[in-house]
């Protein structure tokens, strides 16, 4: 089986209506999955490979403006390449154990030829081991343990931002350094999950709940900072924003959600929560995000090929933040997003599925915790893949 992910190219218009300015930045992500099912005697073997492209371009308005009065366009490319094979073997009666091992390899370059960046290209690869434990309690309840090692490179904009990143009035000014020696993260993950299904209750409906506790010990976990502060006259006159790895950082948290269908409705409800800290301090994590939870309802129609539905979001305040942080709360915010969706079952176009979503219908202005820069309003997104 095999998946061609090709997203069609996302152009973000940000309009800065009081310095009359207009950002275009451009995303646009080519990938591409394999994946194979076989089975030797009772062992279950699932392996593939991926790949995948991102591409960032930026374009900065200094209209009205110095030139160094805004952050640099960016122009940058990352890849991610791997593999991985997973086998999942009876143990017992109701008892299984999942064992795998994935490997990673990903670059990322600069492609600015005027950038503060010097190293503009860099590389990095790591091997990822997992193991679970499943015990199918009963008709209704499975259990699962787990660990995993995982991988995150670090982004191009973690890596390479240049430029100015805000300013507030005509004296303050806070600029981005680049730290394209970043190391990616390594993370040892915990987790213990809980998941339920019950079926015909009132009749023609089923319900499922899923509820994990997960820790998660991370080594150079990056994390983004304030630094460097200038006074003058007990005045913040100029700071400046990069990102660092810190050495041991550990994070903590749980999701709970819930989903009931009857008939051609489906509703979902979830919230998740984190907390992490910095082990060699004690200090709270930047970058944690803020406590959520989602509410989805759906309608599904031509017998569930079609899915016509809206999904609201309440992210609370942020106020986790470090004291040299100069802002000393994110304030949480509502969303609500329309979404219609397409994936046949059956017939010649099997294995396609096509979404479009109207993300922020109502056009709310928000920003997310750790953002200096608000979102964008109401945006368009068609996604289309097709798996074979």
């Amino acid at each position: 089986m095999g998946t061609w992910t090709k997203v069609l190219p996302t152009l973000f218009e940000q309009l800065r209506i009081s310095q009359g300015q207009k950002d275009d930045t451009r995303y646009k992500t080519n990938g591409l999955a394999l994946t194979n099912l076989s089975m030797v005697n009772t062992i279950e073997l699932v392996y593939g490979l991926d790949a995948y492209q991102n591409k960032i371009t930026t374009v900065r308005d200094t209209t009205g403006g110095a030139s160094d009065s805004r952050p640099e366009g960016l122009d940058g490319q990352s890849t991610t390449m791997g593999s991985f094979i997973q086998g999942s073997m009876p143990l017992a009666r109701d008892w299984t154990l999942q064992a795998g091992v994935r490997y990673d390899h990903f670059s990322s370059e600069d492609n600015r030829s005027n950038s503060d960046v010097t190293n503009k290209k860099q590389t990095d690869q790591a091997l990822s081991p997992s193991v679970g434990v499943i015990w199918s309690a009963n008709k209704w309840l499975t259990l699962t343990a787990s660990y995993n090692e995982a991988f995150r490179a670090p982004g191009m904009e973690e890596m390479f931002s240049t430029g100015t990143h805000f300013s507030m009035g005509p004296f303050f000014k806070n600029e981005f350094v680049p730290n394209p020696d970043l190391k990616p993260e390594e993370a040892k993950n915990k987790e213990l999950s809980a998941r339920m299904e019950f079926n015909e209750i009132l009749g023609g409906d089923e319900l499922k709940l899923n509820a994990s506790l997960f820790q998660n010990d991370v080594n150079n976990f990056i994390n983004q900072i304030t630094y460097d502060p200038q006074l003058v006259f007990g005045q913040l006159i100029d700071s400046k924003t990069t990102w660092i790895n810190v050495e041991d950082a550990e994070l903590k948290g749980f999701e709970i959600a819930g989903k009931y269908r009857i008939q051609n409705v489906e509703a979902g409800l979830s919230y998740g929560q984190t907390r992490g800290k910095d082990k060699s301090t004690g200090l709270a994590l930047d970058n944690i995000p803020a406590d959520k939870i989602v509410a989805d309802l759906a309608y599904l129609a031509f017998q569930g090929d079609v899915k016509v539905g809206t999904r609201y979001t309440h992210v609370n305040d942020q106020n986790r933040v470090d004291p040299d942080n100069t802002v000393s709360q994110y304030e949480g915010y509502d969303l609500v997003d329309l979404y219609a969706s397409y994936e046949p079952a059956s017939g010649s176009l099997k294995g396609l599925k096509a979404d479009f979503t109207i993300k922020n219908a109502a056009d709310k202005y928000y920003r997310v915790a750790w953002q200096e820069l608000y979102q964008p309003g109401r945006s368009y997104r068609l996604n289309l893949r097709y798996m074979f």
